[in-house]
């Protein structure tokens, strides 16, 4: 791989985990019949399952 890619895959992967979370958050918690607990459960099982792909 060259230095570029070395860059711009981690910055690519960031960027993409960032605006997912930033989608996803809102839309879970204004969703009827999600509570806080519930909501954030949900976020923790999509950070980390983002985190380890």
């Amino acid at each position: 791989m060259g230095r570029s890619s070395q860059v711009l895959a981690p910055a690519l992967r960031l960027g993409l985990v960032t605006g997912i979370s930033f989608i996803e958050a809102p839309l879970k918690f204004t969703a009827p019949e999600i509570t806080i607990p519930l909501g954030s459960g949900i976020g923790r099982l999509v950070f980390f399952a983002s985190e380890h792909r």
